[in-house]
């Protein structure tokens, strides 16, 4: 597995001590200039790299296979597979551009993309490390032995997330279709017994799923799961009831703030790092336009370059409003020519004036207002 480049160990040192006082640097700038300025003097946090779009689930607020989301979605079953060269290209071209973190992920199961464990190893022999998003479907990963090829790599993994949207399997299971709540903790649970890998675990919050939270919190403790649990608000798609407008959490909701807090209380008493969020009706401030970018296809695209089209995430900018594209990343020739490109620069500076990029953008929990 090609986990380190051969090259004397004193030039690795100075290699390593270098880029990471220019990441501190970028660090610094980020913290300075975030939601400031238009024009930013440093690279993005971290790029999400798309790899396939097949997915086993069709979770009740996924913007890609929610059978609810069929003739709404801009994003909705559109077909892509990158290949593992145009990855290399992608991660040698985040890399030179200092980008301090590269993601695997999809708009469905990384594991469907039959190079993801090369790709995984291209990007540990790059960056030293790699971190992926999966769902852990069983027959898949039995199949090709993927749970065992994630422990050999356990030192260079730097964490797995994996969404579970409630402590009570039957709750997940419906919310996540095609999902086995079973099946997914029994692989962190293995996968924490033989490896030092940690879990980020999301919880897409809505009023449909809030009263078992602290259950999901108990199983990760009793199970030995080296994970931190991360409860985050819905974008909101009106696909369907649980990702509707009205099932978001606002402050008037004091049995979901008691459900928070007390899960949170609980993950503090057992150790595992619980991550609340604030109402959706609070002042918001969107600042991903600042952070971050992914690559994956939008309808109205060249569909030839789906896998290199550029967007800031899955926003309702982008999953319902007019914002396809930000950009192909294979046109420019260095990370700071995109991150500082004219239309990019120009929805920063419309943000900061109070004119966001679509009108959709009013109904997500991240506008200010």
């Amino acid at each position: 597995m090609p986990i380190s480049r051969k090259i004397p160990f004193f030039k690795v040192f100075d290699a390593l001590s270098s880029r990471k006082s220019i990441m501190n640097r970028h660090k610094k700038a980020f913290e300075r200039e975030n939601y400031q300025k238009a024009t930013l003097s440093y690279p993005p946090r971290w790029i999400t790299i798309g790899i396939t779009s097949v997915c086993n689930n069709r979770c009740s607020f996924c913007a890609y296979h929610s059978i609810d989301a069929k003739d709404k979605s801009n994003v909705y079953n559109i077909p892509f597979t990158l290949g593992l060269n145009d990855f290399k290209r992608m991660v040698d071209f985040a890399h030179r551009g200092y980008i301090s973190h590269v993601h695997i992920c999809g708009t469905g199961e990384p594991f469907f993309n039959k190079d993801v464990i090369n790709m995984i190893d291209y990007t540990i022999s790059v960056y030293g490390h790699s971190s992926i998003q999966t769902n852990f479907y069983k027959p898949l990963f039995d199949k090709h032995n993927y749970i065992e090829e994630i422990i050999k790599r356990g030192d260079h993994i730097s964490y797995i997330t994996t969404d579970i949207l409630s402590g009570d399997p039957e709750e997940h299971n419906a919310i996540k279709k095609g999902s086995n709540y079973s099946d997914v903790m029994d692989a962190l649970e293995y996968i924490s017994s033989f490896s030092p890998i940690k879990f980020h675990i999301n919880v897409v919050l809505t009023k449909h799923n809030y009263k078992h939270l602290s259950e999901l919190v108990e199983d990760v403790s009793k199970r030995n799961i080296r994970a931190t649990v991360s409860i985050v608000n819905l974008f909101a798609y009106d696909f369907n009831p649980f990702s509707s407008m009205d099932a978001v959490y606002q402050s008037a909701d004091s049995d979901m703030r008691a459900a928070l807090e007390a899960c949170q209380r609980l993950g503090q008493s057992l150790g595992i790092k619980v991550s609340i969020p604030s109402p959706t009706d609070g002042t918001g401030q969107c600042n991903v336009f600042w952070s971050k970018v992914q690559t994956w296809p939008v309808k109205g695209i060249d569909e030839t370059r789906g896998h290199e089209n550029l967007v800031p995430h899955a926003c309702r900018a982008v999953v319902l409003g007019s914002l396809n594209s930000l950009g192909y990343l294979f046109d420019y020739p260095d990370v700071m020519s995109f991150w500082n490109s004219e239309k990019l620069v120009s929805i920063r500076q419309g943000i900061l004036d109070g004119k966001y990029p679509s009108d959709e953008c009013q109904h997500c929990y991240m506008h200010h207002k």
